[in-house]
C-alpha cells in the first residue's frame, strides 16, 4: 500500500515531516489501516482465486494522480 494513516505516521505529518503536497496528490486522502485490511479479505474469499502475481495499488488515488 501507500502511506497508511496511523499514528506513527500522523506524527509525522504533524511534526512537518512530509513534504506540503505529497498528501494533496492522495485524491481520496491517505489509506486507513481498514483500507488495506479490506483489500486483503476481498483477496483471500472465495472467487478470487485467480488473481495472482497482480500489484493492486491500496494508495489513496497517488498513481492516477501522476
Amino acid at each position: 500500500p501507500g502511506p497508511v494513516n496511523t499514528e506513527r505516521s500522523q506524527a509525522r505529518v504533524n511534526r512537518g515531516l512530509v513534504k506540503s503536497g505529497i498528501l494533496d496528490r492522495h485524491l481520496l486522502g491517505l489509506v486507513n489501516p481498514e483500507d488495506v485490511a479490506k483489500t486483503a479479505a476481498f483477496l483471500i474469499r472465495d472467487g478470487a482465486e485467480f488473481i495472482n502475481g497482480a500489484m493492486v495499488a491500496i494508495d489513496g488515488g497517488i498513481i492516477a494522480a501522476g
